[in-house]
């Protein structure tokens, strides 16, 4: 994970000066550039975060996650998407540690494929969450009542999660504040769980609450 933008090629000299000169905002594009800078640090733990998220799967697989753990916790992203289909290594410590590391500026997590039955509590701290896709988690069965109460939430899916039974009642009072749209296809909602006004068995599973 050892990026450094300040340390890439280019075809044309010139045109790495002019790159590295431009990040910075130089008024000479010219002119030598540093070899080191606070704009270069921001790229640099955003394209380490991105080859972390790139080299996740395997990494897990191979037990040396902590260093994309690492890389993700400084990268500022925004976009988290991560797989893990058939990966017996992701257990819930590791989803739980994975969660943690996850940047405050997250606004997007889709996480699916896992084994997973239930969401780590670590993801609550990402306040700034706008979508949350959990399609494809086949044991994952209800949400937690915090998911209803991120501030910013506006899109949930738990599509093809086929024990999933439960929706948390703190989304009934996050419908009365913003609307949010919710994709329950192939979710088999219990009597007992708070559902979406329009939702029905073997009828509609997607579809917008309106605030």
């Amino acid at each position: 994970m050892g990026v450094r933008l300040q340390d890439g090629k280019a075809s044309v000299e010139h045109d790495r000066v002019h790159i590295l000169n431009a990040i910075r905002e130089a008024d000479d594009l010219d002119q030598e550039p540093l070899a080191e800078h606070p704009r270069y640090d921001d790229l640099n733990a955003m394209l380490r975060g991105r080859v972390a998220v790139g080299s996740l799967r395997a990494a897990v697989d191979g037990g040396i996650e902590d260093k994309c753990f690492a890389a993700l916790a400084g990268s500022g992203l925004k976009v988290f998407s991560a797989d893990f289909t058939n990966c017996e290594a992701f257990t819930p410590d590791v989803a739980e540690k994975l969660c943690d590391s996850l940047p405050i500026t997250v606004e997007e997590v889709t996480l699916t494929g896992t084994a997973l039955e239930a969401l780590p509590d670590k993801l609550c701290r990402l306040t700034n969450l706008k979508r949350l896709n959990l399609r494809c988690n086949a044991d994952l069965a209800r949400l937690p009542n915090w998911v209803g109460e991120l501030p910013g939430l506006m899109s949930v899916s738990t599509a093809e999660c086929k024990k999933f039974t439960h929706l948390p009642a703190s989304f009934g009072d996050a419908i009365g504040r913003r609307s949010i749209t919710f994709d329950l296809c192939n979710c088999p909602l219990a009597e007992d769980s708070w559902k979406p006004s329009w939702f029905a068995l073997g009828g509609q599973m997607f579809g917008t609450c309106h605030k």
